[in-house]
């Protein structure tokens, strides 16, 4: 109890006097008197110096628990800023993407838009042309077969012709 954490203060208390310019050189349990300590049965009593000493002690251990505290709490918020600044990698990131994406579906929708009327169109010619030809053909023929016809036609007036004439 009481006397497990005076033994573990002694030292620290020996080794902050000598720290303080006070010689006291080593100092057991039994010699806390000369330290100026005195354990009552509530109560323990402190010479100025040796409080100061415990005071110092004291200081330095809340100053490094403050120091420890401090670490945490800026690596704390230095994460949560990381994590802030990751996502918002992460969201300019995608937003990059989604743009590139939208305007590859758009270019492909384009692309195919324009083949589709660039293959109406040229069917569109080339039924155009296809028509053209047959017509073009058909009077062709037309033509040669009424020619061919009148030829005949002609023909046989003048046979008829020179029958009568017979």
């Amino acid at each position: 109890g009481c006397f497990d954490v005076i033994e573990r203060l002694v030292p620290q208390v020996v080794r902050a006097l000598e720290d303080q310019g006070d010689n006291i050189g080593s100092v057991k349990l039994r010699d806390m008197v000369t330290l100026g300590m005195q354990i009552g049965h509530s109560k323990v009593f402190l010479r100025r110096q040796v409080y100061e000493a415990l005071e110092s002690l004291r200081n330095k251990w809340l100053s490094k628990s403050a120091i420890i505290i401090q670490k945490h709490t800026r690596r704390f918020l230095a994460q949560l800023d990381y994590f802030d600044a990751f996502m918002a990698t992460i969201i300019i990131q995608s937003f990059g993407r989604q743009i590139i994406a939208t305007r590859s579906v758009n270019w492909y929708r384009e692309d195919t838009a324009a083949i589709k009327i660039q293959r109406t169109y040229r069917k569109f010619i080339a039924e155009t042309n296809f028509i053209a030809a047959k017509l073009i053909a058909q009077f062709c023929q037309a033509y040669r077969k009424g020619r061919i016809a009148r030829q005949t036609v002609k023909m046989m007036r003048v046979e008829k012709q020179a029958v009568l004439i017979q």
